[in-house]
């Protein structure tokens, strides 16, 4: 059994689950084209403090336009995650 060096969060989530949970959101919005993803991983009231194109919606609507925008230019578009930070206090 592997265990984590460090303790859960309050929600009981550890940071290898967090960084897990986010790798497959890139790999299945960006690497698949996997539009339901946004549904699947985005909170409702997800909010993008850097929003991916101009005039974007805001939440999961911006995100969902930037992924089509993008995919339609790039059909072949392919996100590998080489590193992720998610320790301590960024």
């Amino acid at each position: 059994m592997v265990t984590s060096s460090r303790p859960a969060d309050d929600d009981g989530m550890t940071t290898t689950t967090n960084k897990q949970l986010v790798e497959d959101f890139i790999s299945a919005l960006f690497t698949d084209g996997d539009l339901t993803a946004l549904d699947r991983y985005l909170d409702p009231d997800f909010v993008n403090h850097d929003p991916p194109l101009p005039g974007s919606p805001d939440g999961a609507a911006g995100m969902r336009e930037a992924a089509e925008v993008f995919r339609k230019a790039f059909p072949d578009w392919r996100s590998d995650v080489q590193h992720m930070i998610a320790e301590d206090d960024l």
